[in-house]
């Protein structure tokens, strides 16, 4: 319109008198707090159509990194460093990037492309590419799992949770299995998303930085991070403490007395 208007074809741009279009309620982050994450992990356990479709160490995989479901998919054992040493690998446009011990460097993600069938792209953006260290109950199930030569180096290409053929793991199936599992286990607001969401929320309420946090998820948006991926409305108990203390005067130590806890003689 602009460009109309630049050249006589307009004589006034319509869009000046477009407002901006409000979006509806947004739905609000939800994390698994400690009880609901142990339980809703001995159901996933427990639930013999989950370990036949291989999904307690996908889903694992999606807690203990706070990764993107996508992502998961089309993490190859050679993405992994799984031993006590530093590897070299080579990222998809040929730069080589060094991996400390027990950490995965996500570069990729899976899609479906009409007419190509499952392709791994090299992931949403630039910025979602990183590295992230392993917690070490996920680096004892990716041992347990991995081929012999992921254990002493860099890893094959194939992908660390494929399809029953060995191939990409299609994204539709894999989300078609979580709607069910999610139902048969009483749990029905589960979705791929709630393992990055509690990530987010676990590190918030340990005293992380938005930033750190955001780094954590690769995002560069702190504002996304907050909003997106942090529960709100969490008990603060500290707070009230914090309060109640401002309410209190501050206890003054007499001449000869001992100085109060806390307080510089």
């Amino acid at each position: 319109m602009q460009v109309a208007i630049d050249h006589d074809v307009l004589s006034v741009n319509p869009v000046a008198s477009v407002r901006k279009i409000e979006g509806g309620p947004k739905r609000a982050a939800r994390a698994y707090d400690e009880p609901e994450l142990v339980d809703f992990l001995a159901k996933l356990d427990a639930d013999k159509k989950a370990v036949k479709a291989d999904l307690p160490d996908l889903i694992r995989f999606l807690f203990g990194t706070g990764c993107r479901f996508g992502e998961a998919l089309a993490v190859r054992w050679y993405d992994l460093n799984i031993t006590d040493e530093v590897i070299t690998v080579i990222a998809p446009d040929g730069v080589h990037v060094k991996l400390p011990p027990h950490t995965v460097f996500f570069n990729g993600n899976i899609v479906h492309v009409k007419g190509k069938g499952l392709v791994r792209n090299e992931g949403k953006t630039a910025s979602s590419r990183g590295i992230l260290s392993l917690p070490d109950f996920l680096h004892t199930l990716l041992l347990v799992r991995a081929p012999a030569m992921a254990t002493t180096g860099a890893g094959t290409m194939e992908p660390v949770f494929p399809s029953g053929l060995l191939g990409w793991r299609h994204p539709s199936n894999v989300q078609r299995s979580v709607r069910r599992l999610r139902l048969r286990i009483g749990y029905p607001d589960f979705t791929t998303h709630v393992g990055r969401k509690t990530d987010g929320t676990v590190l918030a309420k340990a005293g992380q930085s938005s930033r750190q946090v955001a780094d954590q998820l690769r995002q560069t948006s702190i504002q996304t991070t907050e909003k997106r991926y942090i529960e709100r409305g969490i008990l603060n108990p500290a707070a009230a403490r914090l309060i109640d203390a401002a309410h209190r005067p501050a206890p003054t130590a007499g001449r000869g007395d001992a100085p109060a806890s806390g307080t510089v003689a």
